[in-house]
Formats: structure tokens, sequence, C-alpha cells
């Protein structure tokens, strides 16, 4: 359910074009799973036609994911 406070906030979502939701668990599954790696800026991608776009790095996904584990390592958050 949404609580309202006062008919104006109702009102007021007739003109709404976004809404966010942060509510894990109820709108989510709460499983992560990785949909892409992007490199970071000034960096580019080259399409390998056997395997599709990779990193101009050899590698840079297999290492990209290990900085990103090193950083999550210590984290206290339920998902890390």
């Amino acid at each position: 359910g949404i609580l309202l406070k006062g008919g104006h906030v109702l009102d007021a979502l007739a003109s709404c074009h976004t809404v966010a939701f942060d509510k894990t668990g109820t709108l989510t599954t709460g499983e992560l799973t990785c949909k892409a790696i992007e490199p970071i800026h000034g960096h580019s991608l080259m399409i390998d036609e056997a395997v599709g776009p990779s990193c101009c790095v050899p590698n840079c996904e297999k290492e990209a994911l290990a900085v990103a584990a090193a950083m999550e390592k210590g984290t206290t958050h339920p998902i890390g």
C-alpha cells in the first residue's frame, strides 16, 4: 500500500512522470546478476566477430570482476 498525507499529494500524482522504488525483496528477487561490463570513459570497445564486443584490454572483464570482488570483500552490506 501507499500512505499519502493530504489530498494535495494525491492531486500532484496526476502530473507525475516517474516513480522510483527502493524495496529489495518486495519488488525484486534479491538475486544479483551482472548484465554487462562497460569500459570506463576514455576506453573503447573492440568487436571480435567470433565472440562479439570485448574490452580493449585483454582479460579486462576478468580484471574488472576481480577489482569489484576485492572492493566488496570488507563490506557489511547483506548482498556483499
